[in-house]
């Protein structure tokens, strides 16, 4: 049982569009509300009225700045999508011992980053509002509170995805820090089941999105939507040239095809592209450009065909990247 407030200070580490939303309900309820994040969020998110910026939490700047800004009282120390890996000293030094995450999946499934790519990808449309504590592995604590939602039929991308779990986090948080700030509060401390665990780690769109024009029509779609907006776009080439392809969609309306027929352009109108893919299924696209943004459509001819090589799939699978404070990690 872990029993939590009344709580004075409420600590944000991490970033979110609804921040804004959690201070006000802070300080409409007697708490302080503080904004810690890293140069990389705080560059990211113009918005977000941080309170402190920093590249490691254990740096005594940073722990001396946060001790002047609380107030007498208990504190509550809350991440959402912190760059950090926060250990036990600096839970002990900073935030006497105790702070949750939020996690957007149903663990111990799904732990890492990436998670809705990875779950567009395998076609998961069940969305889950967690809070845990924070140990010392990847999101291993034990669960406080959870929450379960069916992901509307209309969310596609990982923009939508987020969007909407964002909106349905603003509530869930902003209602479970009402509730520790007015009052104490005692929470079932539920273990995670590590023999049922999975772990997947960070996507980097340039480094993993190349599509394999080998895979079945159904893995395709998905591969691109996982890539699709705010990411960069998924990639393959097209006579040498690398291109980025959203907007995409299956159609089953044409005549079917030979393996050997995967990735030709089969119809240009100009305004999508119509590609063959296995059996009867083709894939519409209305967003091919280059890494640049220019649109490419005007220019890819029917019969052209868009292929990725194995060696660049296989160089996607087997690279992994980091991210730390200050953004994409590009040396060990």
């Amino acid at each position: 049982m872990v029993s939590i407030g009344p709580v004075k200070n409420v600590v944000l580490l991490g970033a979110a569009d609804f921040f804004p939303a959690i201070r006000a309900a802070c300080e409409e309820n007697g708490a302080r509300c503080i904004v810690i994040t890293s140069p990389d969020q705080q560059q990211a998110n113009a918005q977000l009225q941080a309170d402190i910026v920093t590249e490691e939490l254990s740096s005594p700047a940073c722990g001396n700045k946060l001790k002047k800004m609380l107030v007498e009282g208990e504190m509550l120390a809350l991440s959402f999508g912190a760059r950090w890996v926060i250990k036990q000293d600096v839970r002990d030094s900073l935030f006497r011992g105790l702070v949750l995450n939020s996690h957007g999946t149903r663990l111990p499934n799904d732990r890492g980053a990436g998670a809705f790519s990875w779950r567009i990808m395998r076609g998961d449309r069940i969305g889950t509002l967690v809070l845990h504590q924070v140990d010392d592995g990847v999101d291993t604590g034990p669960i406080l509170v959870s929450e379960e939602y069916i992901i509307p039929r209309h969310v596609q991308t990982p923009a939508e995805h987020i969007e909407y779990y964002f909106q349905k986090l603003s509530t869930f948080a902003c209602e479970f820090i009402k509730k520790v700030i007015s009052s104490r509060c005692d929470f079932e401390s539920v273990p995670q089941l590590n023999f049922s665990s999975t772990y997947y780690p960070r996507l980097h769109t340039p480094t993993h999105g190349w599509i394999d024009w080998s895979w079945p029509a159904t893995d395709i779609e998905k591969f691109v939507l996982a890539f699709d907006d705010p990411y960069p776009g998924a990639r393959t080439l097209w006579k040498d040239e690398t291109v980025v392809l959203r907007n995409c969609q299956l159609h089953v309306g044409e005549i079917g095809h030979h393996p050997f027929q995967k990735g030709l352009v089969i119809r240009n109108n100009q305004k999508w592209l119509t590609i063959a893919l296995e059996r009867e299924y083709c894939l519409l696209v209305s967003a091919a450009c280059d890494e640049n943004g220019r649109d490419l459509i005007p220019r890819v001819k029917e019969g052209d065909r868009f292929f990725t090589p194995q060696s660049t799939v296989e160089g996607a699978m087997t690279s992994r990247v980091r991210f730390t404070a200050s953004g994409l990690k590009t040396s060990d």
